[in-house]
């Protein structure tokens, strides 16, 4: 038993040498300093606060999208010319994709989910009334309805140039970024065959 005794007095100074008055002021303020936080109605719910928010922050560097803020005043608001152009020559043309409707509701040519860039957008018919529609991102940048006259074929383009002669036939590509979606929809008024015509490339 004295043998076990004879330690204790060294054991005692050491516990007293740790046990400062600044370490003892801090286990005296610990309570304080607990209750003194922001109370628990500020903080951020796990409903608020998903793994997919915090993901998206810690790869914030690498998902900063270089596109412009809004595409919308690259878009004319009346697009296309009102001058009838005969047939686009999709053949002569490498590089465009085209469809084609004969629905009297609207119907999506192009319905892409992801980041990208429309390049070229245009509308043919022939004789009969035709409409389009082009959405970036959930917002309709042109609205717009194509009447040629009859025995006429008529093209107007909503993105880009589309310029029609005798000799030849020139498309002048525009940058129209999408971030997150992009539709192009076509419709007939009662009869005949809506013709569209595209270019857009996708970005990682």
């Amino acid at each position: 038993m004295s043998a076990i005794l004879y330690g204790v007095p060294g054991k005692l100074k050491t516990l007293i040498d740790r046990f400062t008055a600044v370490r003892a002021a801090k286990i005296d303020n610990l309570d304080a300093a607990i209750t003194s936080r922001a109370p628990a109605s500020t903080a951020l719910s796990n409903g608020v606060w998903t793994d997919a928010r915090a993901g998206k922050l810690d790869n914030v560097a690498q998902n900063t999208d270089p596109y412009l803020a809004s595409p919308s005043e690259l878009v004319p608001s009346n697009p296309g010319a009102s001058t009838n152009v005969t047939t686009i020559n999709i053949g002569s043309i490498s590089g465009l994709s085209n469809g084609t409707t004969t629905s009297t509701s609207f119907v999506d040519i192009v319905n892409y989910s992801g980041k990208g860039v429309l390049e070229f957008c245009a509308l043919a018919i022939y004789q009969e009334l035709c409409y389009m529609k082009l959405i970036v991102d959930g917002v309709t940048l042109a609205d717009f309805s194509l009447d040629p006259s009859a025995s006429n074929w008529a093209a107007k383009a909503a993105v880009g140039l589309y310029l029609n002669t005798s000799a030849f036939t020139t498309i002048a590509l525009s940058q129209i970024p999408f971030k997150t979606s992009l539709q192009i929809q076509a419709r007939v008024s009662t009869t005949g065959t809506a013709y569209v015509y595209y270019r857009y490339r996708k970005s990682a």
